[in-house]
């Protein structure tokens, strides 16, 4: 649901600009930042889920090896001193750790493939708003800024759309996956969440070649509009099978992975963004989209298989993962 909020602001700013200008969008933009960071200070306090101790609830023949302690939940403090600017050091590790382990991270494949993955659908995304933008306000459209925004009506319908089907389809796929698992039945894998993919890339197909080429052949407005909310649906599918995946694969280290995966995004969309453009005039838009599908499937596609990749001992039943479940 995150790119529907994106996609709202996109059609508010169109609205915005046309009839106050370039530094009223800039201008109401940080005013929402500041109205955004006051509410998650005085209203958004930590918290915690403390799991409780799951017992037996009466005699077993069964011996447990596993240390467990009785873990009780701390008092509550009081409002006003949860909004203290300093509240103490909450963990054991040194600060300096949380500031290196998302850099360590990317080492690892499961999280580097989502990285690569969702940096690159979402760069795709970009760069199909920023291109979309500046073909919608030239001819043979000639839209004003807010008809420009009221375009992305099409990806907000898709977003609307897509994020809570995603969502029912990969809950769906991994029960029917988990009953059926060979190595385990009724096992559940977290590399099963990456089912989407499959869906996204032909959808991602779909939008990237034919927003291209009724761009580059000035076909009617509803014909690009419908591809770019092809590619929306497919960015949905993949977002969503990303972040289950790596809540999945790094249960206690998912901040962190999170927050490498948005430091490498951010870097990717930027340099792109950029050149967009440029290369958009040089080449065409159907030299960029093609090229940019062709980078998807060589880029993305491998990475999934290896990801993916299961062998089996012969001699043993020993199941090699590059997942979740370790070797």
């Amino acid at each position: 649901m995150q790119s529907s909020g994106i996609q709202m602001g996109q059609i508010i700013s169109g609205f915005v600009f046309e009839k106050l200008g370039t530094p009223a969008v800039f201008g109401l933009t940080a005013i929402i930042y500041g109205l955004l960071a006051l509410a998650a200070y005085f209203v958004c306090s930590e918290t915690t889920y403390i799991r409780p101790d799951v017992r037996p609830k009466g005699p077993s023949d069964e011996f447990d090896d596993k240390v467990t302690a009785n873990t009780q939940p701390k008092t509550q403090r009081p409002y006003r001193e949860q909004l203290a600017l300093f509240n103490g050091k909450l963990t054991t590790h040194p600060f300096s750790k949380g500031l290196i382990k998302p850099i360590t991270l990317l080492a690892f494949p499961t999280v580097i493939y989502p990285t690569i993955l969702f940096s690159t659908y979402f760069c795709l995304l970009v760069s199909m708003s920023v291109l979309a933008a500046t073909v919608f306000a030239a001819a043979p459209y000639n839209l004003s800024s807010a008809q420009v925004g009221l375009t992305n009506l099409s990806v907000l319908f898709a977003s609307l759309v897509g994020s809570p089907l995603a969502g029912w389809i990969v809950d769906y796929a991994v029960k029917i996956m988990s009953r059926k698992n060979r190595v385990a039945p009724g096992r559940f894998e977290a590399e099963f969440r990456l089912i989407l993919v499959g869906i996204a890339m032909p959808l991602a197909a779909i939008g990237l070649f034919g927003f291209g080429f009724s761009v580059r052949n000035s076909l009617a407005l509803p014909y690009p509009l419908m591809f770019m909310a092809f590619f929306t649906m497919a960015f949905v599918f993949v977002s969503q099978s990303v972040l289950a995946y790596m809540i999945d694969v790094h249960t206690e280290d998912v901040s962190q992975a999170y927050t490498a995966m948005n430091i490498v995004t951010a870097v990717v969309v930027f340099t792109a963004s950029s050149y967009v453009n440029g290369w958009d005039v040089s080449a065409g838009p159907t030299v960029v989209f093609w090229c940019s599908w062709r980078g998807e499937c060589r880029g993305i596609a491998p990475d999934c298989s290896y990801v993916y990749l299961r062998e089996t001992d012969p001699e043993h039943g020993l199941q090699l993962s590059f997942g979740s479940e370790g070797v």
